[in-house]
């Protein structure tokens, strides 16, 4: 059994749980988690209004213990960035929503430990 791969996947869901009840506190809506199509994965789908317009955010989540292999940031480059783009895109034209509304792409970066996480919201990044 790969218990690496297995920490990896249960750090990731318990960074995107902190990453949820962070967007709720804000004043999102969470539409989707962990939504997946041919072109790739998406962490959370979001909306929120901003003024008049519902705004969809498409987010993908890093947590990081330490930054000994970089921050989460640093890990979002150009390959990933253009492959939720195309999910995020997929996923507007599925829903009939690619002509009628905004979107955004953030990233959440989390680090320190999860009873005391520290938290960015870095929204509109890419």
């Amino acid at each position: 059994m790969n218990y690496s791969k297995t920490l990896n996947k249960a750090k990731g869901g318990a960074g995107e749980g902190i990453a949820g009840i962070y967007l709720k506190q804000r004043g999102f809506e969470l539409v989707e988690n962990n939504y997946c199509n041919k072109h790739g994965e998406i962490d959370i789908i979001a909306t929120k209004y901003n003024k008049k317009e519902r705004v969809y955010h498409f987010i993908e989540v890093k947590f990081r213990l330490t930054d000994s292999y970089g921050s989460g940031r640093e890990s979002v480059g150009r390959t990933k960035q253009n492959r939720i783009r195309s999910a995020a895109q997929y996923y507007l034209i599925e829903n009939g929503l690619h002509d009628r509304v905004y979107s955004c792409f953030d990233v959440i970066e989390i680090t320190g430990t999860l009873d005391a996480p520290n938290i960015e919201f870095l929204e509109n990044c890419f």
